[in-house]
C-alpha cells in the first residue's frame, strides 16, 4: 500500500491496485480488516487511499462472483524527457526527437495521479451501474412473479431460451461489466460481510471521527 513509485515503473499503479485485490480476494478475513485499519492512516496519499477502496471494492466484487472491471489504462502518461540518461546533447536531442517526446502544453500537464483517478473514477461507475442494472432486473423480475396473469404467460411462452449466465458473441455486455474471474471465491462474500468488510469499516471510521473531534476539542 505504501510502495512508491521512485523508478518510474510501467503501470506501477495499476498493478499494486492488482495486487491488494488479490490479497483481498485470497485471503479477506486477513487483508480487508487490515487495508481498512491502514486507510485511515495519515501517512498515504489520496491515490494510495483510492487504491485501498478499490481494492476492498473489487476484491468483494470477485468473493461475490460479479464482473471486474478492467482496470485503469494509463495510455497518457506523459513521457519523461528530463531525466539525465535519457536526454542526449541538446542538438542531437532536438534532432532525434520525436512527436510523442514534446511535453503537452502547461494547462494539459497534470501528472499520471490525476489520470490515475479519473480511471478509479470511471471503474466506480460502471460499479454502481452494474449494481443499479441488477437492482433494477431483480425488482423486475420479483413483481413480475407476484402477477398471475404474467407468471401464467411465461410459463405458456414457447421459444428458445438463453442459458443463464451466456453472453452472446459480439455483445457490449462484457465490455460494460468487465471480466468475470476464472477463479472460484475462497469464501462466498456473504460469509465475510459483515464481520470482515462491513463492521470494521464503521468501527475504523467512528474510531477516526471521535479522535478527530476531541484533537479539535483541545486545539
Amino acid at each position: 500500500m505504501g510502495l512508491q513509485d521512485n523508478y518510474e515503473l510501467d503501470r506501477f499503479e495499476e498493478r499494486r491496485q492488482s495486487v491488494l485485490v488479490a490479497l483481498v480476494a485470497c485471503c479477506p478475513t486477513k487483508a480487508a480488516p487490515t487495508i481498512i485499519e491502514q486507510f485511515f492512516h495519515h501517512q498515504y496519499s489520496t491515490s494510495q487511499r483510492f487504491t485501498m477502496l478499490n481494492a476492498l471494492a473489487l476484491g468483494a466484487r470477485e468473493l461475490a462472483g460479479l464482473p471486474i472491471p478492467p482496470p485503469p489504462s494509463d495510455t497518457s502518461k506523459r513521457p519523461r524527457i528530463d531525466f539525465p540518461s535519457k536526454v542526449l546533447p541538446e542538438a542531437a536531442h532536438l534532432k532525434y526527437m520525436r512527436e510523442n517526446d514534446v511535453p503537452p502544453p502547461a494547462n494539459r500537464i497534470e501528472g499520471p495521479r490525476k489520470q490515475l483517478i479519473e480511471g478509479m473514477g470511471s471503474q466506480v461507475s460502471t460499479l454502481v451501474d452494474d449494481l443499479s442494472g441488477m437492482a433494477i432486473r431483480r425488482s423486475k423480475e420479483e413483481t413480475e412473479e407476484s402477477i398471475p396473469q404474467i407468471v401464467r404467460e411465461r410459463s405458456l411462452r414457447v421459444g428458445h431460451k438463453r442459458a443463464p449466465g451466456v453472453t452472446p458473441a459480439g455483445s457490449d455486455s462484457q465490455l460494460k461489466l468487465g471480466y468475470l474471474s476464472s477463479q472460484t471465491p475462497v469464501i462466498p462474500f456473504a460469509q465475510v460481510a459483515a464481520e470482515y468488510f462491513v463492521s470494521p469499516l464503521i468501527h475504523r471510521f467512528w474510531t477516526h471521527l471521535q479522535s478527530s473531534m476531541t484533537h479539535e476539542a483541545y486545539g
